[in-house]
């Protein structure tokens, strides 16, 4: 049987642990199936405040690498 709930991670804005969040986080994306672009863009539509200056590094071809985008939350979060 294929479950048709979306699990919807909560939003992050760097003041709570990032720790804490990347497990829920990584919970909803194996409940949910995505790939690494998919997580790379849900992950990029729950930042806010101080997480979401993060992207501003970034460049466009960029934006659907969930590794680096990990990569530079965790050098400012973690």
């Amino acid at each position: 049987m294929v479950s048709t709930i979306r699990v919807t991670p909560p939003t992050f804005d760097g003041k709570i642990p990032w720790a804490s969040y990347i497990k829920q986080f990584e919970a909803a994306s194996e409940a949910n199936a995505w790939s690494p672009h998919e997580k790379a863009v849900a992950l990029t539509v729950a930042l806010r405040g101080e997480a979401l200056y993060v992207l501003q590094a970034r460049i466009a071809e960029d934006i659907g690498d969930y590794e680096e985008l990990l990569r530079r939350l965790e050098m400012r979060f973690g």
